[in-house]
């Protein structure tokens, strides 16, 4: 199959693209909503690893319940990691898979809903609250995008 070389226009049209998502990415890193919802995303991912490793030596050291932790860890660092890329839909990710470890940690054991509901409640309330900051975020800067200001042209 041929390759088919791209046009000047396509090429700069492409380059447009890549500079509109670098200038999204670090207005993200300074809005500071924004970052309060990568550092809940962090702290997740810092907990679920305790809770990994807390399992770990409490059920007899038994390397399954590691492996079956791994993916949940994994999955909220590279939230963190990309973060910036698209915080909406990334913190909308770190709910789900949240919510899906705890429905499937009922599904093993009831009672695990009860046991740290203090402390799901609060991590619940911080990725809905990280989650309607990005939404924000994303109004905002599609706003400014449509009007054209600068930040150089804001008063402050």
């Amino acid at each position: 199959m041929a390759r088919t070389r791209r046009t000047p226009e396509e090429q700069d049209a492409i380059r447009a693209m890549v500079a509109e998502k670098q200038t999204e990415m670090i207005a993200a890193k300074g809005d500071k909503a924004v970052r309060e919802g990568r550092i809940i995303i962090i702290i997740l991912s810092v907990l679920v690893a305790i809770a990994a490793v807390a399992e770990y030596f409490m059920y007899g050291e038994d390397p399954i319940i590691l492996a079956v932790y791994a993916p949940f860890i994994l999955a909220f660092v590279a939230f963190a990691i990309f973060y910036y890329r698209n915080p909406f839909a990334l913190s909308i990710a770190a709910l789900s898979v949240y919510g899906f470890m705890q429905i499937a940690g009922a599904l093993a054991d009831p009672t695990n809903l009860a046991k740290g509901i203090i402390i799901k409640v609060i991590i619940i309330a911080g990725l809905i609250k990280a989650i309607k900051s990005a939404r924000d975020f994303r109004v905002r800067n599609k706003n400014e995008q449509k009007t054209g200001s600068d930040i150089l042209d804001q008063d402050f």
